[in-house]
């Protein structure tokens, strides 16, 4: 009985990635854009921290500023083509 079970588990593992893998098939464009998004965002928290550490003059505040923008920014791009992708889909 318990082997029946794992293979189920396995199945139902099996199930789960296809599901992922068409869900990313489907939206690749929307996970490479918030990949090189979100690259983006570290590699400029970076350079602002360095440049303002210089000036002596990056806080806290800026940080969450510059974090709350990017995410504003991505949730913007995320669902303009989200919607597309939705409106495509509607079944």
């Amino acid at each position: 009985g318990s082997r029946l079970g794992g293979g189920s588990c396995l199945g139902k593992c099996a199930h789960v990635f296809k599901l992922i893998f068409k869900e990313i098939k489907d939206n690749i464009f929307i996970y490479i854009l918030s990949i090189i998004y979100l690259s983006v965002c570290v590699m400029n928290k970076i350079f602002a921290k360095r440049t303002l550490n210089k000036i002596g003059n990056y806080s806290f505040v800026t940080s969450e500023t510059h974090n709350f923008i990017c995410m504003i920014m991505f949730f913007i791009v995320y669902s303009l083509f989200g919607n597309k992708k939705g409106n495509s889909k509607v079944r």
